[in-house]
């Protein structure tokens, strides 16, 4: 007898669960693409310029518009911060997936990373409150 005999071992069904899980995942991508576009968006905001570049990397003129795309130290920030999302996502994701998920498991690590998830937008929405 064959060890991939059909009879013996039947393949797996796709249950719920499974279709759950992988839309979880899908949503997790998902946020993380719009947090990105969210970041890439507020680049371009008046106020995001006037709060962030004016006084720390330039002044009124060159934090405009049109003076904050030859402003290199402006550019050289967003970048930074724009890449900074990613490396510190996946920094998160090396230095505390292996331990949680050998410790606790798979659905405990998965649960733990929705929740971290969750209090970040917590607290995101939280610090714009009264903010235009």
């Amino acid at each position: 007898m064959k060890l991939d005999d059909p009879m013996k071992n039947p393949p797996a069904k796709a249950k719920v669960q499974m279709y759950v899980a992988v839309l979880v995942a899908m949503f997790g991508a998902a946020m993380f693409g719009f947090d990105q576009g969210n970041f890439g968006n507020v680049q371009a905001f008046e106020s995001f310029r006037q709060e962030w570049c004016v006084g720390r990397y330039g002044d009124e003129q060159s934090c405009s518009d049109e003076g904050s795309l030859k402003n290199d130290n402006w550019n050289d920030f967003v970048t930074w911060a724009a890449s900074l999302i990613t490396f510190g996502a996946a920094a998160g994701a090396i230095a505390a997936g292996p331990p949680l998920t050998y410790q606790l498991g798979r659905r405990p690590c998965i649960q733990i990373g929705g929740l971290v998830c969750f209090v970040g937008c917590i607290m995101a929405s939280y610090t714009s409150f009264q903010s235009l």
